[in-house]
């Protein structure tokens, strides 16, 4: 199964039809031709709001190599920073609550890029790098051209109080704050980024009450 999101809504590439159909904006059967993703992803990005969509082929790796060869691919890699309190790091850019990430670098591994841009983003100078979170994906346009990015999260964790916010990058402010803070705030946001912190957290419950 694959998640991508768009402009807040979120489409699901699966190898069958989903649980609970009632529960998705739009349910579709891909048939071997591209052209159905043409209206899903304009629709997606034209509407407001956030929209469930689910495409199910047999073969979904089959679905999934149709689907990427419509955009340009980019890759970046980032990291969900927690501090010795348990709380994680955030940046502010143009209003809107996010995690430090950017692009990889010629030549750049994913730990790599992610240590850098979280340093580069935040005024760390140092971060420990921890296992790999997941991915998400991301679609929006450039210059007319529908781009793809794949995000590589990794976990981290510092101990630094003074950050820097990097103005360069239209980076307003970094700060510290709880998890449950954020998942109930009311800070304009991405639903990739909040989905993927629920999810980190949800198996982070998961392993301390099996111990």
């Amino acid at each position: 199964m694959y998640k991508i999101y768009c402009n807040e809504h979120q489409l699901v590439l699966s190898s069958r039809e989903p649980d609970s159909p009632e529960d998705w904006s739009l349910v579709a059967r891909y048939h071997g031709k591209a052209k159905l993703f043409f209206p899903i992803l304009d629709a997606m990005e034209k509407r407001t709001g956030q929209e469930q969509i689910w495409v199910y082929h047999e073969n979904v790796e089959e679905l999934w190599a149709v689907f990427l060869g419509l955009f340009v691919r980019v890759e970046a890699a980032g990291g969900l920073v927690f501090n010795p309190q348990g709380q994680i790091l955030v940046i502010f850019r143009r209003n809107v609550l996010d995690l430090p990430k950017g692009k990889l670098e010629p030549g750049e591994t994913e730990v790599e890029g992610a240590c850098r841009e979280v340093m580069e983003e935040t005024g760390l100078r140092q971060v420990t790098c921890g296992p790999k979170l997941g991915e998400t994906w991301h679609i929006f346009r450039e210059k007319k051209k529908r781009m793809i990015k794949h995000t590589v999260w990794y976990e981290m964790s510092a101990d630094q109080v003074e950050l820097v916010p990097q103005a360069e990058e239209g980076i307003q402010d970094v700060r510290w704050i709880a998890p449950e803070d954020y998942l109930i705030s009311n800070f304009s946001t991405f639903r990739n980024i909040r989905d993927m912190i629920r999810d980190t957290l949800g198996r982070a419950e998961m392993r301390s009450i099996g111990k």
